[in-house]
């Protein structure tokens, strides 16, 4: 059972708790606003609004995010981290112009919580869930300027 969700967003990373002693299942990351490999809309990147794409994920009490995920310190249960432009929540893409960049947004289950607090950044979370992980999915998106 689903008990819990966190987000990170510099490379967006989702952290969800399930019971300890479950097996975890199989499940996907998914988001109405971009496929698989696909481009991210400009409306998701700092060339636009700049909010957070919807995404969908396991069964259970949490079964994704909205979009335009305040960046509060809390969301739904969690706690936001430090993005890659060190702000609080979700940062969009905002590559310099020429080539695709490739965005990787990760979700991974989690066999305990963490203690993280609000801000705190990709490697704080990479180290709190080391050993707790029972699960991840991916999803990559695109975005070129």
């Amino acid at each position: 059972m689903l008990r819990y969700a966190a987000v990170l967003a510099a490379t967006l990373v989702a952290m969800l708790l399930v019971d300890t002693g479950e097996t975890a299942m199989a499940f996907s990351l998914t988001s109405p606003a971009f496929t698989a490999n696909g481009a991210i809309s400009k409306e998701y990147s700092c060339d636009g609004a700049n909010r957070s794409p919807e995404l969908g994920y396991l069964p259970g009490d949490v079964t994704g995010l909205p979009a335009g995920v305040p960046a509060d310190e809390t969301v739904r249960g969690g706690t936001h981290g430090t993005n890659s432009f060190r702000k609080l929540g979700y940062g969009g893409p905002c590559p310099p112009p020429g080539k695709v960049h490739h965005y990787v947004f990760k979700l991974y289950a989690l066999s305990a919580p963490t203690a993280l607090k609000p801000r705190a950044t990709k490697d704080d979370v990479l180290h709190a869930i080391e050993g707790h992980v029972v699960g991840q999915a991916e999803l990559i998106g695109t975005y070129a300027r």
